[in-house]
């Protein structure tokens, strides 16, 4: 070994001569890595560098055991540079001994340091120590350091390159890792190998302070584990000194000897004799990659980082988030790949030992593909034509390559994947060639051509095409992979693909992607390219473009069936046309083309259910406050104005409302970038204050000009949006709307104008002095418009009052200032007023229209009763209830609940009209009374085909507070007319209810039953029809209630109970409103052992069911299977606790009944499903210790798999964030491993199911870690 870096004595000697500044800053530095190198202090204090200036002792330090430097016990140390060392030494002994502080002088060592030759020194010392004012006196000069140095080599190396000599190839571990971290422009930080890595990091740390060891790190790539182990060690003060990067065998072996225990991380070659570098009390640290057999028991493996810890390390070296996590997205996460990443600058090239000494053809066939299906024969013949090797011999050198230090692909589950595409391009793209180009496209044609068997299923079920066998042959993993690569090759292929001859990688590129989406312009043929439209149109824009226009040609364009509604499953079919679009119009030679493209998809798909449709891309890209185009403002104005207006004007117009600045601030979703072009790399997101209200500005004035073009539609949609124009374009618009003329606009065309005009006022009016709020001017200019625009008619003026139940004024009421009551008192003062001048000046044929015009006549009628001229139109209003118009008999009902309200008297009066009119006017009149006994007592005096009319129409039947008593009878009353829903809906307030009265279970029971068992019809003119919809949000709440309510009172026997328990078992299992257990079906089973074997034999055994039909058969067969599986504890339970002797009996009961039906064996499963219900037992371990007991006593595997299996899926449902991966499965599988090992010994048969239910989350974890991995 070369030892022409050791450091003399006259080496100290010089660099403290030449570097005295230096020299004093670093001397007790030195001495303190020293020390930590060769001891184990209790206690180490040696300020250096700018902290020797603070004052007070130089260095402190207690330590057990001390060597022929270091005292034992307690020693304060002093340290001199300068040339007087005899006079430093005395001044510094005096000066201590004089005041030593809260020192005692007899139990301390006194040790004086200098980087000079003392001649001196032992007499120096011996004379001391003959004073005995100090335990020990000690001196050490720059030949002691050259001694303490040889048996320190890691602090020799530091110290030596310190002062400028050449060490070779022995590096301390501060070299190393600054040279690793530095291997990029943007240097790497610690947080890049630990973040996320606490735990393996202090298990690192925990292992090099005990006994000496052979330690190996793994991780995906050596170098990984390299630099974990390298910024692990170098952060600890108390390890770093001790530890050395060792580069060859001669430095290895030279190093073996040393005395002091060393911390030793081979580089660059396979170590000798561990054992004897462990034997000599050496740790030896080997990082190795993850392929790398097992070579000691003490392995840290440290995992692939999770991705958002991985993120938040590359941005702790200065980058954003942006950068980051696209950093990540091209490496998936790999340190290799990372540290090649264009961003982060190499300064290296760290060329893979596989791009230059592996099968080209394989290396250039898995960039085209990317990704693939293993369990896809058509995916393996693709690859294998590319690769132009049989698949067989082709997945051996797969696996092969995966051996290799970083290499660039691995095996996630059935998929192959290239792990940084960008990476593996910028390896091996030198390395394609003509005929890898030549086989390139005997593949395209067949994997990107292929048609998509799902678009013959009916839309709304393609998303079932994998149930129904209607897949692709090729998987869409490897087709987005091939279209991916043809991006690549466009953007790249011509300028680093030099083996190519005369042939122009973006020319073949182009014609493969024309031929590909000219073959099918049809939407079938569109919906079969999917997802891998994106790539393709970024790989040949114009190729794309021309083909997306021929197929939006015409009134019925062939593009159009993509546009069909496909149900709530399937996504949009059409967005991967937009994402296409948002693509390319980053590029601005196709943004008209784009524009043109999104206007004319937006009116085939104008996109009313999705609010992310052509339209929405189309103002994205066009957004004025934020850049999601290369286009200047400029350049989008020139567009809409030349191009859009002229071919689009209805699209544009709404473009244009889009544009303009949002009341509350604005949010955009952004837009797709293209993957490789750099169309939209040096744009700049912000956006200049003054160029954004300019663009608005004009984007305001194109409206206003604009909307004459269609003046019924286009000045209503601007008066909506009047307060998002600017403030010139605003009064601009108010003055053009006040020129107006009367003939120009009809007046319900005006009227609309005005309410909405009313409501901007109103909202400004009430909430003005906020920030938001329009001025005083502003709010006066409106008053003016609307004055001018609101019609002349009477009735047409005042509608709005009876439009809505809280209308808005010019004048509003401030809530703020009001009660509810004083509120609704001037809100109906209003109405009456209105009500007067119309009836003054049109009299009834007035009040009729309004009623006929106006959205609630339920108003009119109410404020009619109690207004001054109620008497004068009494008569004609109760002859509304004979006519056919529904607003005028809703009127009429509402006028006769309020007078009946009012005056009871005035019921009896009108009701006496009955006996002379017709059956229409009397069932109306009844309706329109207040629920109640009153209208109940009428009632009862009228025959039966009255009755039941009104029974079957009623609508509202919920009783007031003294007639309460009634329910069950009014319940009773809908169920005989055939309304079981509404009964249903009656009682549901007194579920639960603090009511005296008590619902009849009974009654309740029979309207459960009518329920379930009638069918409702479909017709237009049924009279169920109505009552079904208003009650289909709210039935199954009210079934739910109705049987929880009849459990809880107790009134019926358990038969009844559990009767209808069973009938509507399946919306007690499968409902999300509201959890109700069948609470005694579930006691029967688990009290009746002879129960439990019916019900699991009516599922296994069903043909002792009589002359029951197969229909029937199945249907108790599903439900009694549904029983079985909603059981939810254990026989003999009671809370926490279980009666072993009951769960004993109940056990062996049933196995002897199941026997003696040939079932035992489906019965031993059913009972391990319930016995995983178990709670955990006394120690907090699940399943409870009797349940533990019985399982090593029966000894049965089938009972134990479903105990495992019903543990299993009773987890249910995770929620988790799209990259979390496995981590709750691992937390679980690690739970599940502890409980096993608790158990192991006292139930060994209970820990192999918990270890079975360990392997099972272990395996789930890795596939949702494999989900992530194979995200895109």
């Amino acid at each position: 070994m070369e030892t022409g870096w050791f450091v003399t004595a006259n080496d100290i000697k010089q660099w403290t001569e030449t570097n005295k500044r230096q020299a004093e800053g670093l001397l007790p530095e030195l001495v303190r890595r020293l020390i930590l190198a060769s001891c184990k202090p209790d206690h180490l204090h040696f300020p250096s560098g700018d902290s020797i200036a603070i004052g007070g002792w130089d260095g402190t330090l207690e330590v057990d055991e001390g060597n022929e430097f270091v005292p034992s016990g307690f020693s304060v140390w002093e340290f001199g540079t300068n040339g007087s060392i005899n006079n430093k030494f005395e001044s510094d002994y005096q000066k201590r001994s004089d005041d030593p502080g809260d020192i005692s002088l007899s139990e301390t060592a006194f040790v004086f340091v200098t980087s000079r030759i003392w001649k001196d020194k032992d007499k120096k010392c011996s004379e001391k120590n003959k004073e005995n004012v100090w335990e020990q006196v000690r001196g050490i000069n720059a030949d002691d350091l050259e001694n303490w140095l040889q048996q320190c080599p890691s602090v020799h190396r530091w110290f030596a390159s310190l002062i400028g000599k050449r060490t070779g190839a022995i590096w301390d571990i501060e070299q190393a890792w600054e040279s690793w971290a530095c291997g990029t422009s943007i240097k790497a930080t610690f947080e890049l190998v630990l973040n996320g890595r606490s735990e393996q990091s202090e298990h690192l740390l925990n292992k090099l302070t005990g006994s000496s060891l052979l330690i190996s790190v793994k991780a995906d790539s050596e170098n990984e584990a390299y630099a974990f182990t390298l910024a692990t060690i170098v952060k600890n003060e108390d390890l770093a000194p001790r530890a050395l990067i060792v580069k060859d065998r001669i430095s290895w072996n030279f190093l073996l000897e040393t005395q002091n225990s060393l911390i030793f991380v081979p580089q660059g070659f396979t170590p000798e004799n561990i054992g004897y570098a462990k034997q000599k009390g050496h740790f030896v640290v080997i990082p190795v990659d993850s392929s790398s057999p097992r070579m000691t028991s003490n392995e840290i493996n440290l995992g692939k980082m999770l991705r958002d810890d991985r993120i938040i390390a590359l941005q702790s070296m200065g980058i954003s988030k942006d950068q980051a996590e696209k950093i990540y997205s091209d490496t998936r996460g790999f340190m290799g790949p990372i540290r090649r990443h264009g961003i982060l600058g190499p300064h290296e090239c760290m060329i893979p030992k596989w791009v230059d000494h592996f099968d080209p053809k394989v290396l250039v066939a898995i960039l085209m593909m990317t990704k693939w299906d293993t369990r896809k024969s058509k995916d393996k013949e693709a690859i294998s034509i590319l690769a132009d090797t049989p698949y067989d011999q082709l997945e051996s050198k797969l696996y092969e390559l995966t051996s290799f230090e970083d290499t660039p692909v691995r095996l996630i589950g059935s998929y192959w994947q290239v792990i940084s595409k960008n990476d593996l391009w910028s390896l091996i793209a030198r390395k394609i060639n003509r005929q890898s180009i030549d086989r390139l496209e005997n593949v395209v044609f067949d994997v990107l051509g292929e048609s998509d068997p799902s678009f013959d299923l009916p839309p709304e079920d393609r998303w079932l095409g994998s149930i129904k066998n209607a897949v692709p042959e090729y998987s869409e993993e490897l087709k987005f992979g091939l279209a991916d690569t043809l991006a690549l090759f466009s953007a790249f292929g011509d300028d680093e693909c030099q083996n190519m001859g005369e042939i122009k990688l973006t020319d073949q590129v182009t014609y493969w992607v024309r031929e590909l989406l000219t073959k099918d312009i049809s939407a079938r043929g569109w919906y079969s390219i999917g997802r891998n439209l994106v790539p393709l149109a970024e790989a040949a824009p114009d190729s794309f473009l021309k083909s997306l226009e021929s197929s939006m040609e015409g009134s019925d364009p062939s593009i159009g069936p993509l546009f069909i509604e496909q149900g709530v499953f399937c996504g949009c079919p059409y967005s991967n046309l937009q994402w296409a679009l948002e693509t390319i119009s980053w590029n601005l030679n196709y943004l008209p083309r784009v524009s043109l493209s999104l206007a004319r998809l937006s009116e085939i798909y104008p996109g009313e259910r999705h609010s992310n449709g052509p339209l929405n891309s189309l103002k994205e890209i066009y957004l004025g406050w934020i850049n999601n185009t290369s286009a200047t403002h400029e350049n989008r104005l020139q567009i809409i104005d030349t191009v859009l207006i002229k071919y689009y004007p209805e699209v544009t117009w709404k473009l244009l409302i889009s544009l303009l600045p949002e009341d509350h601030g604005g949010f955009s979703s952004s837009i797709n970038k293209p993957n490789y072009h750099n169309w939209a790399e040096t744009l700049k997101k912000g956006v200049i204050n003054k160029d954004y209200y300019q663009y608005v500005n004009c984007v305001a004035d194109k409206l206003i000009d604009l909307v004459d073009h269609d003046p019924k539609t286009r000045w209503l949609e601007l008066v909506k949006n009047v307060t998002r124009l600017p403030k010139k374009s605003f009064y601009t618009f108010i003055d053009k709307l006040l020129t107006v003329k009367s003939n120009e606009l009809d007046d319900n065309v005006k009227l609309e104008i005005a309410n909405e005009l009313r409501s901007i006022i109103s909202r400004h009016k009430e909430f003005k002095g906020r920030e938001w709020a329009l001025p005083e001017e502003a709010t006066c200019k409106l008053e003016e418009a609307f004055d001018y625009i609101v019609p002349d008619d009477l009735i047409l003026k005042n509608k709005y009052l009876f439009d809505e139940y809280t209308p808005e004024f010019i004048n509003p009421i401030i809530r703020l200032k009001t009660n509810h009551q004083d509120h609704e008192e001037i809100i109906e003062n209003y109405r009456k007023d209105a009500l007067l001048k119309i009836y003054q000046m049109k009299e009834i044929d007035g009040i009729k229209k309004l009623t006929r015009e106006c959205n609630f006549p339920t108003i009119v009628g109410t404020v009619i009763a109690k207004s001054e001229f109620k008497s004068k139109i009494e008569s004609e209003l109760l002859n509304w209830l004979e006519s056919d118009e529904e607003n005028l008999i809703i009127a009429s009902q509402s006028f006769i609940f309020w007078c009946a309200i009012v005056d009871e008297s005035w019921v009896n009066l009108v009701s006496n009209q009955c006996s002379y009119r017709n059956k229409d006017w009397i069932v109306n009149f009844l309706l329109g009374l207040p629920f109640g006994k009153n209208t109940f007592e009428i009632l009862n005096r009228m025959d039966k085909e009255i009755t039941e009319a009104y029974w079957k129409k009623v609508n509202r039947y919920y009783l007031r507070e003294n007639d309460m008593e009634m329910i069950n009878w009014v319940a009773d009353q809908l169920l005989i007319n055939e309304r079981p829903l509404n009964a249903l809906d009656a009682t549901h307030v007194f579920y639960g209810s603090s009511h005296d009265v008590s619902l009849d279970c009974s009654l309740l029971v029979s309207i459960l039953k009518k329920t379930a068992f009638t069918s409702y019809s479909n017709s237009e003119k049924s009279t169920i029809k109505t009552e079904l919809i208003s009650a289909v949000q709210t039935q199954d709440y009210n079934i739910l209630s109705a049987i929880e309510y009849i459990q809880e009172q107790g009134q019926l026997s358990r038969e009844e109970v559990a009767l209808i328990e069973w009938i509507y078992l399946p919306l007690l299992k499968y409902n999300s409103l509201k959890s109700v257990k069948p609470l005694y079906l579930e006691k029967e089973i688990l009290s009746n052992p002879e129960f439990f074997v019916q019900t699991l034999s009516l599922v296994f055994k069903p043909n002792n069911e009589g002359d029951l039909t197969a229909t029937s058969k199945k249907i108790r067969a599903e439900n009694a299977w549904l029983l079985l599986s909603m059981i939810s504890e254990i026989p003999g339970q009671q809370e926490n606790s279980i009666s072993a002797e009951k769960l004993r009996e109940w056990i062996y009961k049933a196995r002897n009944k199941l026997e003696k039906l040939d079932i035992l064996k489906i019965g031993d499963s059913q009972i391990g499903t319930i016995l995983s219900n178990s709670p955990v037992g006394t120690d907090g371990i699940w399943p409870h210790e009797v349940v533990r007991d019985l399982i090593e006593e029966l000894r049965n595997p089938a009972l134990e798999h479903a105990l495992e299996i019903g543990k299993w899926n009773s987890r249910g449902a995770t929620t988790r964030l799209p990259f979390d991966g496995g981590k709750q499965e691992r937390d679980l599988a690690k739970e599940y491993h502890d409980y096993a090992e608790k158990l192991a010994l006292q139930w060994p048969r209970t820990s192999e199911v918990l270890r079975s239910l360990e392997r099972s989350y272990g395996r789930h974890a890795d596939k949702e870690d494999w989900d992530v991995e194979l995200l895109e």
